[in-house]
């Protein structure tokens, strides 16, 4: 009897001396969460930190979002050895003998961890999470959808309230830590434009305003004018946020691909010269003045016909010869054959000035004479002369480039008065327009004779109508010879 009495004491006493002894954790003790019996203060301390310290495992809660990161990053520290300590002194403090006991009996007590809070340091680390969890507003926008401009109204942002969020932090560190879960304090952000049906009343009205568009082409001298369809223009309009204020504008781009679909329109014979679109687009819209293009004429071809030379077919074609042996690289003009198949540059080649609109001088060979038109209307006409057959002028579409008052031919020993240049007989000899030469000797050629080919390819008119057109005919001017 009196051994049974005993047993339980002598193995309690010699389990208590076993725990007391070896350093270790009294069985069914738990710290933080962490199961700390069988393990020595060392075991603990290292257990503790990885859990609470070195894992991101406190939950930053707004709403349905949510955010996880290290206590550490919020000025919550849990003291490992401190909580180690903690946990050890179970069984070995004043009331060890009842907690050793509690502890065989019902397996299980609880030791709150050691936490350490640093306001300043959660204030660094509010600063640094609110720059991930603050959502900045959105201003009210226009939006292009299915063919039509709608408003999207503004929607409200939020920002997180660092001040009640850290008086709520510093209320109850140990409450946060052992709940894993900070919420947020975040305080609404209004955008700063939340309504655009002011503006979008103002994008109607500029597209109740058509788009116009001109082509022209100096070789015909014909215009194709022509508006945007209001769903196409829709789609260029461009809505630019600048601040508070809204800038609508044109996208060019846009305009430029249109433009470049658009010269399929034109045929295989035509296509549009390179183009820069005006820097002031919405200018010219909404001032109601059309976007210019011009119009090139492709290059063409020629078969050879028995009996052609190289002079006969630059008059057939309109094109000085030595431009069509230029584009023709290898071509022998003597020994052309028939069915042979030439290229002949396009007639904008002989353009190489900005055209002057308005302005047009028209040549006719056979007739032998010259209109001279100003905006559409006739200007002025006059007998002239032109080239005999063994230097013809040759028929073209050229262009006034040149301005002499009087120049000088050493071939012929030719004094010309007034003299525009117009197109290149052959490389650096430019031939032109004119008024009645001179001699060396002072004595005028052909005064008499006009109305009938005298000259050696210019065309030649009276002295007082050539003083006219020479201060009249800008360079640029387009001069049109028929044969």
């Amino acid at each position: 009897m009196i051994a049974l009495i005993l047993l339980p004491v002598f193995l309690f006493g010699g389990t208590y001396a076993v725990y007391m002894l070896s350093g270790r954790i009294l069985p069914g003790v738990t710290a933080g969460g962490i199961p700390a019996g069988d393990m020595t203060k060392a075991e603990l301390a290292q257990a503790v930190n990885a859990r609470w310290n070195a894992s991101k495992n406190l939950a930053l809660v707004y709403g349905e979002d949510t955010w996880f990161v290290a206590p550490g990053e919020v000025g919550l520290w849990i003291d490992p050895q401190a909580t180690a300590e903690k946990a050890f002194q179970i069984g070995r403090g004043e009331n060890a003998v009842q907690e050793f006991l509690w502890a065989i009996r019902f397996q299980q007590l609880s030791v709150d961890p050691v936490v350490i809070f640093s306001a300043q340091e959660a204030l660094s680390g509010l600063e640094r999470i609110a720059a991930q969890v603050n959502r900045p507003p959105q201003n009210a926008a226009l939006r292009f959808e299915n063919g039509r401009w709608i408003t999207v109204p503004g929607v409200n942002g939020s920002s997180l309230n660092i001040e009640a969020t850290l008086q709520q932090l510093a209320a109850a560190p140990e409450a946060t830590l052992r709940r894993g879960v900070l919420p947020l304090i975040m305080q609404p952000v209004a955008p700063r434009v939340n309504d655009l049906t002011p503006v979008l009343d103002q994008l109607h009205q500029m597209l109740d305003r058509p788009m116009k568009m001109r082509a022209y082409d100096p070789i015909t001298d014909e215009t194709i004018d022509w508006t945007v369809p209001r769903e196409t223009l829709a789609g260029w309009i461009t809505v630019t946020p600048h601040g508070d204020e809204i800038t609508l504008g044109l996208d060019s781009q846009r305009l430029a691909s249109y433009l470049e679909e658009w010269k399929a329109s034109l045929g295989p014979e035509k296509t549009l010269e390179s183009f820069h679109l005006p820097d002031d687009l919405e200018s010219y819209w909404q001032n109601g003045l059309p976007v210019e293009v011009t119009i090139r004429h492709n290059p063409t071809t020629y078969v050879v016909e028995s009996g052609d030379t190289l002079t006969k077919i630059a008059f057939k074609v309109g094109m000085p010869y030595w431009k069509i042996q230029q584009a023709n690289p290898g071509l022998n003009p003597d020994r052309l054959y028939a069915g042979q198949t030439l290229t002949i540059p396009s007639k904008n080649e002989m353009l190489p000035l900005p055209v002057v609109r308005g302005k047009r001088i028209v040549i006719s060979i056979s007739e032998q004479h010259m209109w001279t038109y100003e905006n559409g209307a006739l200007r002025s006409e006059h007998v002239i002369s032109t080239g005999i057959d063994r230097s013809p002028t040759i028929p073209g579409i050229y262009q006034v480039q040149t301005h002499e008052l009087e120049a000088y031919a050493s071939v012929w020993d030719l004094y010309m008065p007034h003299f525009i240049g117009i197109y290149e007989g052959w490389p650096g000899f430019m031939n032109g327009i004119h008024g009645l030469p001179t001699l060396s000797n002072g004595s005028r050629l052909w005064k008499g004779n006009l109305g009938r080919p005298v000259s050696y390819g210019c065309i030649i008119l009276d002295l007082d109508e050539m003083e006219d057109l020479y201060y009249w005919a800008d360079e640029g001017v387009v001069v049109e010879i028929r044969p």
